[in-house]
């Protein structure tokens, strides 16, 4: 029997396991974003039905978490991606995405197979725009 290599990626959802789930008072938890929550990625897509597609290819994604709890993320592409929507902003070029979910969904927005593993350091930059979003709130 032939031996074949596989992809070996990060499950970011073992890694990050949630214990908050949403709640009807939504209290603000502190975070921290440190040199073990960035990671490189063979690619990053979302998508929402025919609405709103973005999809970028090698990327940087960078945590804020409180405990093993995943509350955000920025993903910095290392090229411009296409945003395809059908409202106005159809084919702009995305180079940063900031996003705020559910610590459950992370294993989901970021599927093992697309994480190659431990990234370089981007925090001072990553918690930037972390802070940047917490203040527009």
């Amino acid at each position: 029997m032939p031996l074949t290599a596989q992809a070996q990626g990060t499950d970011l959802g073992k890694k990050y396991a949630a214990t908050l789930d949403c709640t009807a008072d939504h209290p603000t938890y502190p975070w921290v974003c440190e040199k073990g929550d960035a990671w490189s990625l063979d690619s990053f897509a979302i998508e929402e039905g025919k609405d709103f597609q973005l999809r970028l290819g090698p990327s940087k994604v960078v945590f804020g978490r409180n405990g093993t709890n995943a509350l955000w993320a920025v993903v910095l592409a290392d090229k411009p991606g296409k945003l395809g929507t059908t409202q106005p902003g159809d084919g702009e070029e995305v180079t940063r995405v900031f996003l705020r979910f559910n610590p459950a969904l992370v294993g989901k927005l970021f599927p093992t197979k697309t994480v190659k593993g431990a990234g370089p350091e981007l925090g001072d930059r990553a918690r930037e725009m972390g802070l940047r979003a917490e203040d527009q709130q």
